[in-house]
């Protein structure tokens, strides 16, 4: 449940500096990278796309693939959120899968998942740091030193490679959240982001240790921006019977939950 919860905070703040609107173009410098950006935000109103979120430690792999949609909410002609609907399958180690489908329907993140005595569980949570699902080119600089630092062919176009390296103070890498619960995990260093030079939309991150290992790679293909999307993506009803964890005033009272299922996990420890 954790990694769901993580993958999406660090989802959302990636997008912020992802979407953009097609401006094709040479570039050659950091700032000439950037301006371009920030010249298009606001100007894309819907982003869908294929997905696959891998996050590494030191016990195993956790690969996520699936499918993302997302729609921007504007107030005042500014942007002032996203709606999300993020359907996906999490691959542990060589053989453990989940499936899970995440909503954002501007009032609550749901995430729903497998669970092995109700079926289904729920997590309603509040959308996620509503700073990070508002995130745009602006906090990114204010979170990282970004550089321009090559050219690099990626899902059918030439991409700028923008590294950054994260400020003092600055919050945690969005990506690092990937191996939470899954391993050790190296202290954050940097990222990097891959820009299409015809699209201009972020089509993958990675995310490194202080060493320089690789501990996540975030990609996203067959982008389609400013496409028509069906209203009901971005609306959620709980399956009836489901387990709801609603986590929207905290972290609920889990023993509360359990106490009427089969089987319950025992306090005492023990295989």
């Amino acid at each position: 449940m954790r990694r769901a919860i993580a993958f999406s905070g660090g989802l959302t703040v990636v997008l912020g500096l992802c979407i953009a609107a097609s401006a094709p173009a040479a570039a050659a410098t950091t700032e000439e990278v950037l301006a371009k950006l920030v010249a298009n935000e606001g100007q894309v109103k819907t982003f869908e796309a294929d997905m696959t979120f891998i996050a590494k430690s030191v016990d195993k792999n956790v690969t996520t693939t699936g499918h993302i949609a997302t729609q921007i909410v504007l107030k005042d002609g500014q942007r002032a959120g996203v709606l999300m609907n993020m359907k996906q399958k999490m691959t542990i180690g060589e053989g453990t899968t989940s499936d899970t489908l995440m909503v954002n329907d501007g009032e609550f993140l749901w995430t729903e998942m497998p669970h092995p005595q109700m079926g289904v569980a729920v997590i309603k949570n509040k959308p996620g740091a509503g700073k990070a699902q508002t995130a745009d080119t602006k906090q990114m600089r204010d979170r990282y030193d970004l550089k321009l630092v090559g050219e690099e062919e990626f899902d059918g176009q030439q991409m700028w490679v923008l590294e950054g390296t994260p400020k003092n103070k600055a919050p945690a890498a969005p990506a690092a959240v990937g191996p939470h619960g899954m391993g050790q995990q190296g202290e954050p260093g940097k990222v990097r982001f891959y820009i299409g030079q015809k699209d201009l939309m972020c089509h993958r991150f990675r995310d490194y240790d202080k060493d320089g290992n690789e501990q996540a790679d975030m990609q996203f293909t067959n982008l389609k921006v400013n496409g028509a999307l069906d209203p009901a993506l971005f609306k959620y009803t709980p399956p009836e019977g489901a387990l709801i964890m609603d986590m929207t005033k905290g972290m609920p009272d889990f023993s509360g939950m359990m106490k009427d299922l089969p089987n319950p996990p025992s306090d005492e420890g023990g295989e």
